[in-house]
């Protein structure tokens, strides 16, 4: 009786296979990039809570006749950053909540410093602002007009980090600001101006 052998792989061929696997696996991840896949969706949610809070800045405006950050007949052209402090001494989204306007289970997704509403001079209605976490929506200005998921590149000048107001808000010129490697793209320090993606109520 004849008895077949059965070899099986060597360490050779198993650690070629391994090395060949790995190479795959890291050509994949380099292609989808987890984390930049996270902060899209990270820009989605901001995109959906500042169209939130723009409405509810709106709503209680015609129902109040005065903005969250300050009394009655306040001209306003600033932008805010959401935890600015106001004649209630608290920000203006607890604002909002207070009013009825914002339910907190959306004020608990503001992010704590990438987050501006207000209006500047000339606006017919209020702008909301934040600070894009993906790289392609930072590498995504090229000109003035250029929208990111209907959001406009906005610069906002006249920052000052530590009172949470910038004082203008313009478009910004390419190759000057708002590039991706920018460091304008910080809601950090007192840099003066701040690349932004904004919406506008009508």
């Amino acid at each position: 009786m004849k008895y077949k052998s059965s070899r099986g792989f060597t360490l050779v061929e198993l650690l070629i296979v391994i090395t060949i696997i790995g190479i795959l696996a890291v050509a994949v991840l380099a292609a989808i990039n987890p984390i930049e896949q996270m902060n899209k969706a990270k820009d989605s949610g901001y995109q959906q809570t500042v169209a939130d809070v723009i409405n509810a800045v709106q709503r209680n405006e015609l129902t109040t006749e005065q903005y969250p950050w300050g009394a009655a007949g306040t001209a306003v052209t600033n932008m805010y950053r959401h935890d600015t402090t106001d004649v209630t001494t608290t920000g203006y989204v607890a604002n909002l909540v207070t009013a009825g306007e914002l339910k907190t289970s959306i004020s608990n997704k503001v992010p704590a410093s990438d987050l501006y509403i207000g209006a500047y001079d000339g606006s017919s209605g209020f702008w909301g602002c934040y600070l894009p976490a993906s790289k392609s929506a930072r590498a995504g200005f090229t000109a003035a007009g250029v929208q990111y998921n209907g959001f406009d590149y906005k610069t906002m000048t006249g920052c000052d980090n530590g009172t949470g107001i910038c004082t203008a808000l313009t478009n910004p010129t390419a190759g000057t600001n708002c590039t991706a490697s920018s460091a304008e793209w910080s809601i950090t320090g007192d840099s003066g101006v701040k690349c932004m993606l904004c919406a506008q109520t009508d």
